[in-house]
């Protein structure tokens, strides 16, 4: 079977909509569609039926780590979760975000097995809001823009992206020459609504620096592509063929102070403004390449044990390039782990 893709009647948001006004109309004519088979086969994955399948998630906020969750991390054998299946017919589903694909995968792939295998996640990281306020302001400027007038390069259409970002879960799919099942999940900052033809594109905004090699975010794009293309009942996005990935990166450069009256008053306020670059980062879309890391993925997670910590990097002196990982041994090393 192959990746199930939305054929040329597929639905469109009209031209202006912002994407939850268009998607709250959308959800039941999507499910009718999907009943009814109006979808063409053309790639490679398919969709799977798993009625009362095992859902294999990817932790919770507030999950707090065991004194035995620590000890497993850092001496293995580690139970396996696929052994914890109550029957062998019950089958196995692992929920991964697109954004560890970025990151956690080539950080460190015994942290993201125990993740994925809802062992232990690793602790949040405070994130600067600094970020998130860009992030947030760029999408309020884009929201329902014309792609040619703010980036000449792209194909004409309006980006279709709101203050909160879409989010978007694909159906349970099974990798071919694999066992388990994934279900991709996680948040899009944007869709594009093409207006040459009926396709979408995904955007993903990002603060960096524009020369830095962000080959690492195509896993992440082509991940939303395969949620939008096979949508899950929890998707707020409907079914929809995607044309185009690409990253739209913000890297700021210059501060300057201005100065304005207050609003009714005479009284002068001082503030700053950052000024910057902004590039278009398009990414060749690759499905099987794609299909191939999946493959490894799964392949990893239905071992029986996780990974070795990350080798030694020119930053770790020695121990796991997993400075997590890396904690946690030398806590269990000094007699430090927290009894429960």
């Amino acid at each position: 079977m192959g990746l199930l893709r939305a054929s040329s009647a597929s639905a469109r948001w009209p031209l202006g909509w912002s994407a939850p006004c268009a998607l709250r109309p959308m959800r039941e004519l999507v499910s009718r569609r999907c009943e009814l088979g109006t979808l063409t086969v053309s790639a490679k994955l398919a969709w799977c039926a798993l009625p009362g399948a095992r859902v294999l998630r990817t932790g919770s906020r507030g999950e707090r780590a065991s004194s035995s969750a620590v000890r497993a991390l850092a001496s293995p054998p580690v139970a396996s979760a696929r052994a914890s299946a109550s029957s062998e017919s019950e089958e196995v589903v692992f929920e991964l975000s697109p954004s560890d694909f970025a990151f956690l995968w080539d950080g460190c792939r015994r942290c993201f097995y125990l993740k994925a295998h809802k062992l232990l996640p690793r602790p949040r990281t405070p994130f600067p809001s600094i970020f998130n306020e860009i992030d947030v302001q760029m999408k309020m400027y884009f929201r329902n823009a014309s792609t040619t007038d703010i980036i000449p390069e792209m194909r004409p259409g309006y980006f279709v992206c709101e203050e909160k970002d879409l989010w978007v879960q694909s159906q349970p799919l099974r990798v071919p020459g694999r066992d388990a099942k994934i279900v991709l999940r996680g948040m899009v900052d944007s869709l594009v609504q093409f207006t040459d033809d009926e396709s979408y594109g995904i955007i993903d905004f990002k603060t960096s620096n524009v020369d830095k090699s962000l080959a690492m975010y195509s896993r992440q794009l082509h991940a939303y592509a395969f949620c939008v293309e096979n949508p899950g009942p929890a998707s707020e996005v409907p079914l929809l063929n995607i044309s185009d990935l690409a990253l739209v990166v913000y890297e700021p450069k210059r501060f300057s102070a201005v100065r304005w009256n207050q609003e009714g008053t005479f009284k002068q306020q001082i503030g700053g403004r950052l000024d910057g670059e902004l590039a278009y980062v398009p990414i060749e879309r690759d499905d099987a390449a794609f299909l191939e890391f999946l493959a490894e993925v799964v392949a990893v997670l239905e071992e029986p044990v996780p990974p070795a910590p990350a080798p030694p990097n020119r930053w770790s002196k020695g121990g796991s390039g997993c400075a997590f990982c890396q904690y946690l041994i030398d806590a269990k090393r000094a007699g430090q782990t927290a009894e429960e």
